[in-house]
């Protein structure tokens, strides 16, 4: 009996007990609970900012006290100390040692620089960051998920900003520096003191290696000209010890200009470069593509030997793709990356006398044959014009030539003139011409231009008369006359 009655008044006892540890665990559950949460909020705030690096313990002390449910008096020191060297930080231009990576790949321990909470240097090279968030998440496997939601940042001993720039990926950290995950870059503009250097870019790639890198996609806007390469497959060699002796190694790649309707598909070849500043290639170097599409024109199996020199002056040494069932293609020319002034050579070689014709726009003009010359052009302070050169017709027992002038070669002369009964006799040998030859000379006197035609060949006209037209025409034109003859649709333009 008495034992019951012990037990009985313990139960009771333990019960009052229990009641009051409720009473006190609600009233220090409420501090736990905001303790976890400031703990979280410093760790989320410090990750995106210097100090971050500074007190590399500070992580896994913030991770601590945010896992627990029941705090200790050090836990609450801890985290009070924490967000105190946080405000003094704010304030500080301290330095600290702390690992770094240098863009040849090395890894070392320096001494960085901090400013504040958000700004830091190593050897004087000065970065900082304005606003984003950085996110890292480990898995199981030896991943690591990087996001970094856009960020505004800039270099600021170079002068040159980042506005909006974003950067999602994965890495294997087993296998890194390799880095066979596709890695995202996008950014909305970088900026050089007052100039817009790049718009809208996106960049994917991979990482072989800290020299080799494999870029999938790239797309970005230099001034009003968009570029698309979608896929881009370039391989990209930087050596460790030089950056400016990059090599890009091109293989099926696409290069889209949209606002230009230029379209370039199945590009192959190598550029070495000796240096990117100033922008210089290592001797010749040579580019081959499957098809370019120029508007409703398509050029296929070119190819370009070049050279770029120190002085900006880009050499063409030759190139050459099919067109028009023959194929064109430019000799030795140059222009110059800096300047207006240009010299572009071009060759044709037994190209389509009709597709030829039908680029020019009003004019009713059948040629059965193939034509052949070179003609260059230069452009002196903005102004494009040819500088000489001829076209002619290749030697051809088939060839022929039909031109209806509808009264061109005739309107304003006299008809009762021996000129008019002579171009009228011209206008109807031409409807119905076979060629033994035909030549366009572009003549240049001084500021002039002219084209000086010869036309030779056979014709039957009324009454089955039998005519021999020896025909030379003069036209005063320049490239900028010819041009408004020319369909600008078919060429792109």
């Amino acid at each position: 009996k008495k034992l019951e009655t012990t037990f009985e008044s313990n139960e009771k006892a333990l019960a009052e007990l229990e009641d009051s540890l409720q009473i006190k665990v609600g009233v220090l559950g409420e501090l736990f609970g905001v303790t976890r949460q400031f703990a979280g909020e410093l760790m989320a705030s410090s990750e995106k900012e210097v100090t971050f690096y500074q007190f590399n313990e500070r992580p896994e002390v913030l991770k601590y006290i945010g896992s627990k449910k029941v705090h200790n008096l050090e836990d609450f020191e801890s985290l009070w100390i924490s967000y105190f060297d946080q405000i003094v930080a704010g304030s500080e231009i301290v330095k600290f040692k702390a690992p770094i990576t240098l863009p040849n790949g090395n890894n070392i321990e320096g001494d960085v620089t901090r400013y504040g909470l958000f700004n830091a240097s190593y050897d004087d090279n000065f970065f900082r960051l304005y606003n984003g968030v950085l996110s890292f998440l480990f898995t199981h496997d030896q991943n690591v998920n990087l996001r970094m939601f856009p960020i505004d940042a800039a270099l600021l001993d170079l002068g040159i900003s980042f506005v909006q720039f974003s950067y999602f990926g994965m890495v294997d950290i087993d296998k890194f520096p390799q880095i066979q995950a596709p890695q995202t870059i996008s950014g909305r503009r970088v900026i050089s003191g007052d100039e817009v250097l790049l718009e809208d870019l996106a960049l994917i790639f991979r990482v072989q290696d800290l020299s080799h890198f494999l870029i999938d996609m790239l797309t970005l806007t230099l001034g009003e000209t968009i570029f698309d390469m979608r896929p881009a497959n370039i391989a990209v060699e930087v050596p460790e010890n030089d950056f400016g002796q990059i090599c890009l190694q091109f293989n099926k790649t696409s290069l889209v200009l949209p606002k230009e309707g230029i379209s370039i598909f199945g590009l192959d070849g190598e550029v070495r470069f000796n240096s990117l500043a100033p922008l210089e290639t290592n001797g010749s170097q040579k580019l081959i593509f499957e098809s370019c599409q120029i508007g409703d024109i398509e050029i296929e199996d070119g190819n370009l030997s070049f050279q770029i020199l120190q002085d900006g002056s880009f050499l063409i040494n030759r190139g050459v793709a099919k067109l028009y069932d023959g194929e064109i293609g430019f000799s030795e020319s140059r222009f110059n990356l800096f300047a207006d002034d240009m010299l572009i050579n071009t060759v044709i070689n037994k190209m389509n006398g009709q597709e030829i014709a039908n680029l020019l726009e009003g004019i009713d003009l059948d040629i059965n044959g193939t034509f052949s010359g070179q003609v260059p052009f230069s452009n002196q302070g903005g102004n494009w014009d040819f500088q000489g050169g001829f076209l002619q017709l290749d030697p051809n027992a088939n060839a022929k030539l039909s031109y209806k002038s509808n009264g061109f070669l005739t309107n304003g002369i006299n008809e009762e003139s021996e000129e008019f009964k002579r171009m009228q006799m011209t206008e109807m040998a031409l409807e119905n011409l076979e060629l033994d030859s035909l030549r366009l000379s572009f003549e240049v006197d001084g500021e002039k231009r002219q084209i000086l035609g010869s036309i030779r060949g056979k014709s039957t006209i009324q009454k089955n008369t039998e005519v021999t037209l020896d025909y030379r025409p003069k036209i005063i034109a320049g490239l900028s006359e010819i041009m408004h003859k020319l369909s600008l649709k078919k060429l792109g333009l």
